[in-house]
């Protein structure tokens, strides 16, 4: 709508994950290391944690791009607020690549991971387990199936686990472990994605303007790129968010450049607080 108005060959701050466009960001970059580092080690277990709107998912997106043979394939549950037997067959599900219609009881569910475990170890392959939005699995009962996943796949490794298993959630997650040592205790590698700082916030602007083919100081004043810093947070959805409303509201008013007025503006409508930490 709004982007030949302001020369741009796209919206740079839409919402919708783009790989092209992915910022680099040093705690993102170093996750990655991390998780890389664990897969090919094939050690059983990662842990990812960041606030909501940290770019978690996206994150994970990338890591599938970069496993590469014999590590994988690079499987994705989200949202595993389901009950045991159906979490167990959904993942069984995942790791054989097909789906199971029905499971009798916990046992059968248990005996198709032992099997599909197995299958990959024969096949080569070393999987890779992705829970995203983690947090839900203590409210669901399901931190023990996740204790007995992680069993068969030291068990069905022979020594070397069948497969590595990431979960990515919101810093409760961690809490949640905690009270669970028997899980907490094989966590083999913890990564934090932390709130960017007003210079991560304005690199990470200046890269998606970029890619959108204009710079950034051209159409967001310097006051309104602090403004932005201040009101998101340092969290990327924040940060898209009011971005790309505010490149709307000015072509609508055919504003020359954003400026702290504009951004002002906005953060009642965006319910945005204007001082707490996000």
């Amino acid at each position: 709508m709004y982007e030949s108005y302001w020369g741009l060959t796209q919206r740079p701050f839409d919402e919708r994950q783009d790989l092209v466009s992915y910022y680099p960001g040093e705690a993102h970059q170093a996750t990655l290391l991390k998780l890389r580092y664990a897969i090919e080690n094939r050690s059983l277990s990662a842990l990812v944690s960041g606030s909501s709107g940290m770019g978690k998912s996206l994150l994970m997106r990338c890591l599938a791009e970069q496993i590469r043979e014999p590590a994988g394939p690079v499987r994705h549950l989200v949202y595993p607020a389901m009950g045991r037997e159906a979490f167990l067959r959904t993942v069984a599900s995942r790791l054989a690549d097909r789906p199971i219609a029905s499971i009798d009881d916990e046992a059968m569910a248990l005996e198709l991971l032992e099997t599909s475990l197995a299958d990959q170890v024969k096949a080569g392959r070393h999987p890779v387990l992705v829970i995203d939005e983690a947090q839900v699995l203590e409210s669901h009962g399901l931190l023990e199936p996740v204790r007995l996943l992680m069993n068969l796949a030291t068990q069905a490794g022979a020594g070397q686990a069948a497969l590595t298993l990431i979960l990515v959630g919101q810093p409760a997650l961690t809490a949640h472990l905690l009270r669970h040592s028997a899980l907490e205790e094989r966590i083999a590698v913890r990564c934090m994605l932390p709130q960017w700082s007003d210079g991560e916030t304005h690199a990470y602007m200046s890269h998606r303007m970029r890619c959108a083919g204009a710079p950034l100081e051209r159409i967001f004043g310097e006051d309104a790129i602090d403004r932005i810093c201040e009101l998101s947070h340092g969290i990327p959805r924040r940060i898209n968010r009011l971005a790309d409303l505010a490149l709307m509201v000015g072509y609508g008013e055919e504003v020359a450049q954003i400026d702290r007025r504009l951004i002002d503006s906005l953060q009642e409508e965006m319910s945005l607080p204007a001082g707490a930490e996000g």
